[in-house]
């Protein structure tokens, strides 16, 4: 029993070569000839088609905003962002009788406050100029929610009708720096928000601006910014970004901070210099100078964030029409949905073991000229159709048994999924359940790993929220082809 499952490994690692139904005696120097293997392979004709994925889970600790137009499918993509903030137990606060910044009230104030948008990838044309709408959350977004990429916090009833409204007109390319200013910054760019420029109300209390709310706050109760609960539940429960106008430009915001400027003062020793009776006298007085030192707040991986995609619906509806070959696009635009000839494959090898079965999609390549395209999927997951959503809901992981993975091979333009032997033998069993019992589907994933004594794990898989898009090679006119391998023992 041992060498049949050797002779099995390694029939496992062997060169795919199609023979259509043509048996070989294949270890016959390893076994007698009482238990000959007989090995097969055969290939079968797999049909694709366009699939609207509709909403997907977004676990993303990034988001998008702005808007761009997919050069290769014509489809529009829109992206708005919900951001809360992560509170410290000291978010850099100075003593409050240090600070010199007075606000016409009376009491203390920041001498600025801004929130930055820091994003080191952008999708699009960098000087394309767009705006963004800044507005204020009523309420926390809750915890242990799952939400999708269709999540309105406005319609939901989130966004605070009187609260705190700005917009911001920018380049992604920040043109009011010098240019030895951007050279210097090529690395993490930033869309900066001044939080100055309005009055702030809070419990019917109006303050100079915001930045001077959150201060005062901090004085009056230190306690509130002690956990992300209670800042998020007694001080502020976030802000919705969201695409104002523009056509363009899609940021990805990888850090979103609010920075408060505070200005205090300090005795500086200042040296003079001068000559008296012909000879060099230098005196030194203590000068009082100001100083700026910051207090921040960041939205981070510790706190809810969340990312609403918009896409262009029309033009998603035609791509998913076309017959002459499948598509993906992410995020949330099109998954390419396989139908499996299952009882085709099993007829006649009920018996036997399925030792491979290869799938190899060719992608093909785009034919636009623009500077702008979008970027290609990097990893596949291959589901059973009636599995897709509780596989993220439930932070599965690759089980190579029903969910297997490929990756994009830019040599040969390709993904190939090796071995979905387990696939088609779960498919097989569950033929009496469902109508749809061989469709599975094709979905771009972003995969996390680690690695441990050589030795590399998946950690996690998510919905590819990035921007991609690229056809494939098959549609309801062009079938692909699965090759399988099947095995048995002659007794």
């Amino acid at each position: 029993m041992k060498l049949k499952v050797l002779v099995i490994a390694a029939l496992t690692a062997l060169t795919f070569t199609a023979c259509n139904d043509t048996t070989d005696y294949i270890g016959s120097s390893l076994i007698n000839n009482s238990d000959l293997l007989f090995v097969t392979d055969s290939s079968f004709q797999t049909y694709t088609q366009s699939i609207k994925a509709g909403r997907v889970l977004a676990r993303n600790s990034s988001g998008y905003v702005g808007k761009v137009k997919d050069p290769e499918t014509g489809a529009y993509i829109t992206g708005d962002y919900m951001i809360q903030f992560y509170a410290l137990p000291n978010p850099g606060f100075i003593q409050k009788d240090s600070i010199r910044s007075i606000a016409s009230d009376g009491g203390v104030k920041p001498a600025h406050t801004y929130m930055n948008l820091y994003f080191e990838d952008y999708y699009g044309d960098s000087l394309a100029p767009m705006k963004l709408k800044v507005m204020e959350l009523n309420k926390p977004v809750p915890e242990g929610v799952n939400y999708y990429s269709d999540f309105d916090p406005e319609a939901a009833g989130f966004v605070k009708e009187d609260g705190l409204t700005l917009e911001k007109a920018y380049t992604v390319q920040d043109m009011t720096l010098c240019d030895s200013s951007r050279t210097a910054n090529k690395g993490m760019k930033g869309i900066t928000i001044s939080l100055d420029n309005k009055k702030y109300v809070h419990d019917g209390i109006t303050y100079p601006d915001f930045g001077t709310y959150l201060m005062r706050t901090y004085y009056a109760h230190p306690e509130y910014f002690k956990t992300s609960k209670t800042f998020l539940n007694h001080v502020f429960p976030g802000f919705y970004i969201k695409y104002e106008s523009g056509i363009g430009a899609m940021a990805k915001i990888e850090i979103s901070q609010i920075y408060m400027e505070q200005l205090t003062d300090t005795i500086v020793p200042v040296s003079h210099t001068s000559t008296v009776n012909g000879q060099s006298v230098t005196t030194t007085k203590d000068t009082l100078e100001y100083i700026t030192t910051g207090a921040y707040l960041y939205g981070t991986d510790e706190v809810l964030q969340t990312n609403k995609i918009t896409n262009d619906v029309n033009t998603i509806d035609k791509l998913i029409a076309d017959p002459s070959c499948s598509y993906l696009k992410t995020p949330a635009g099109i998954f390419t949905e396989v139908t499996l000839p299952i009882n085709e494959i099993m007829t006649k090898h009920e018996n036997d073991s399925i030792n491979s079965a290869k799938l190899v999609l060719t992608r093909i390549n785009s034919t636009s000229d623009s500077k702008f395209k979008l970027g290609i999927p990097q990893s596949l997951l291959i589901i059973p159709e009636d599995s897709l959503q509780s596989f993220f809901e439930k932070d599965e992981l690759i089980n190579y048994k029903t969910s297997f993975s490929a990756s994009f091979n830019s040599s040969s333009n390709t993904y190939t999924f090796n071995n979905i032997a387990g696939l088609i033998t779960d498919m097989y069993k569950k033929r009496n359940q469902s109508a749809d019992y061989n469709k599975a589907v094709i979905v771009p994933v972003t995969i996390s790993t680690t690695t441990r004594n050589n030795t590399t794990y998946i950690t996690r898989v998510v919905n590819d929220m990035s921007l991609s898009s690229t056809k494939l090679v098959g549609g309801r006119d062009h079938p692909n082809k699965l090759t399988v391998i099947y095995s048995r023992f002659k007794k």
